[in-house]
């Protein structure tokens, strides 16, 4: 699939404010199966510096930092990328060990995996019995399980676009059954770790939305599996992804995969966040 389109973020302030550095995830991410045609970004104010790179969790990124005070920030981006791998299941499992659960990754692998095996220091017992329920109906097969899974939460959650606030734990989206697209991915991701499946939080566009659902950051989930690294998988629509998503950021929690981080300071002026996407899906 192409998808071209622009995505505007303004704040605005009901005094002047002073601007700390903000970090800007708003690039699409360029691998294998996503290949970025045209990238563009616009800052108003314009920034004193500017300077591109690689995040720690391997997003392309881009700090900016500004001078003076200021009543209002917008950034624009435009963009233009392709996304291929309509079969998200393109792959082998390179040993029968590693076909079950819990997966067998290789040491290298594990070290590299550990902070998207680190799961809450306390996990609910019906986060516990979904990914049971998940494990079981796979018959205990990597490859099976994270599309059980994500068929389970589909079914059991209702969809429901909330604008503003962090992710809700995940027990409370279960026993709500319903919740955000980011709500629905922190469960998907409890309930990998659970099970000892690496997983991270993934932000970023999609083709198909719900009707009605206004234009907005989408976010899912992927997992990591022996001989076919990084597949995500969307516990809002319970399904594999193939070339529908275009991925922004990804990082072992919400907050490594905002869209742009930053903050200010002032004598108590309110700020105030509007956003508008145009997509174009071909």
């Amino acid at each position: 699939m192409r998808f071209t389109g622009s995505h505007r973020t303004t704040y605005t302030y009901s005094a002047p404010v002073f601007f700390e550095q903000h970090t800007i995830r708003l690039r699409p991410r360029s691998d294998p199966r996503q290949e970025v045609r045209q990238f563009s970004i616009d800052i108003m104010p314009g920034p004193e510096g500017i300077t591109e790179g690689i995040d720690a969790w391997g997003n392309d990124v881009v700090w900016v930092w500004f001078s003076g005070r200021h009543e209002r920030l917008e950034i624009v981006t435009r963009f233009d990328v392709i996304t291929t791998g309509e079969n998200p299941f393109d792959f082998i499992i390179p040993t029968s060990d590693a076909e079950g659960l819990t997966p067998a990754y290789t040491d290298d692998e594990r070290s590299a995996l550990t902070p998207y095996l680190a799961r809450p220091a306390m996990l609910h017992a019906s986060v516990l019995e979904l990914a049971a329920e998940a494990v079981r109906a796979s018959d205990h097969a990597i490859v099976r399980f994270p599309g059980e899974l994500a068929k389970r939460i589909y079914g059991r959650c209702e969809m429901a676009y909330r604008e503003l606030g962090p992710p809700l734990p995940a027990e409370e989206t279960l026993a709500a059954g319903r919740g955000s697209c980011r709500d629905l991915a922190v469960l998907f991701i409890d309930a990998c770790r659970a099970v000892g499946v690496a997983a991270r939080f993934v932000s970023g566009y999609v083709a198909r939305r719900p009707p009605g659902e206004p234009a907005a950051l989408h976010a899912w989930a992927s997992v990591y599996i022996p001989g076919g690294g990084w597949r995500s998988f969307d516990p809002s629509q319970g399904l594999a992804v193939s070339h529908g998503h275009v991925k922004l950021a990804a990082a072992a929690l919400p907050a490594g995969a905002a869209p742009i981080d930053g903050s200010f300071f002032s004598n108590g002026a309110r700020s105030e966040l509007g956003f508008a996407i145009e997509l174009e899906v071909m």
